[in-house]
């Protein structure tokens, strides 16, 4: 989360399975998510405090992956702030408008084939990907820069959410793009935003130990 220091946040929390928690040790707060109701509050954090970030986690034993539970609350400058709220809507006016899924199987049509990991990936490609028992089945993908693309990713793990999100120079770095999260066994067809030429991470949001690198050429 990016949060402007000084100012009201409103926070909705919402769960599709079980009881969790948002929880951040330094704000001396918790607040329960419960399936079936939305809790909605309130919280400020100190103008003082901008410029740091706040780990937060699950505060609830929801389940086998309940350590990897984890998100950061990052406290900027209402400046700060304001100009990162425009760049992301900016952004997201940009992306271009939802393809047709294309087929990633062998019988795809020559204009959008599907790529091998870690293959060169011509305009129009399909990238496969899928997750298995917490993991991704690959940990490098080729995508081409300045074109948009798609992103074949298969949640095997039933019952358990996965997604995959696109993060400047590294899993860790600022989030640029991310995909929706939806619990297996099911796949999507996720359309990606043209890139500059770079490398990335992807990462599940939800799994944070799930990671590996995109390269875009």
């Amino acid at each position: 989360m990016v949060v402007p220091a000084g100012r009201t946040v409103q926070v909705s929390l919402r769960s599709p399975d079980v009881i969790h928690a948002f929880y951040v040790p330094r704000f001396l707060f918790k607040r329960d998510v419960i399936p079936g109701k939305e809790n909605v509050f309130d919280f400020t954090v100190d103008a003082a405090d901008a410029g740091q970030t706040f780990r937060g986690q699950c505060a609830e034993l929801c389940g086998a992956q309940h350590w990897a539970m984890q998100f950061t609350v990052k406290a900027v400058t209402p400046a700060e702030f304001d100009a990162w709220y425009a760049e992301q809507r900016d952004r997201a006016a940009a992306s271009p408008s939802p393809a047709s899924p294309v087929p990633a199987s062998p019988g795809a049509s020559p204009s959008a084939p599907a790529a091998s990991p870690g293959a060169s990936a011509p305009a129009g490609v399909v990238l496969e990907i899928s997750a298995q028992n917490i993991a991704f089945d690959v940990t490098e993908l080729r995508a081409p820069a300045n074109t948009p693309f798609q992103i074949r990713f298969t949640n095997n793990d039933a019952g358990i959410p996965h997604n995959v999100a696109i993060h400047e120079g590294s899993p860790t770095g600022p989030e640029v793009w991310r995909g929706e999260i939806f619990n297996g066994v099911e796949t999507r067809v996720y359309d990606v935003p043209a890139l500059p030429a770079g490398t990335y991470g992807f990462i599940c949001t939800v799994h944070p130990n799930m990671t590996g690198t995109l390269i875009v050429e």
